[in-house]
């Protein structure tokens, strides 16, 4: 696939993110599931292994695959570092 073409997925699957979120709303179980759904598809998108992402944001590669998995959700501090970085909405 092209380049140009990963870019469209990436932006449609973003898009997709964040109307998970958007449908979420109070619920602690989709609101999991949806931040994960928008790690992976930005760590992914940008061809970005777990160790690698959890480095550029200062966090445990445990803690990415909590977040991933919809184990955890992320506290409010890395919740906002998550959108300073752009990978939620």
């Amino acid at each position: 696939m092209a380049p140009e073409s990963w870019e469209k997925i990436l932006k449609d699957a973003q898009a997709i993110t964040g109307t998970l979120r958007e449908v979420a709303g109070d619920d602690k179980e989709k609101q999991k599931h949806a931040i994960g759904v928008s790690i992976r598809v930005y760590r992914l998108g940008n061809k970005l292994t777990m160790e690698e992402l959890a480095k550029r944001l200062g966090v445990t590669k445990m803690e990415i695959i909590r977040w991933e998995k919809a184990r955890n959700l992320p506290n409010k501090t890395k919740l906002e570092l998550l959108r300073k970085e752009g990978i939620i909405g």
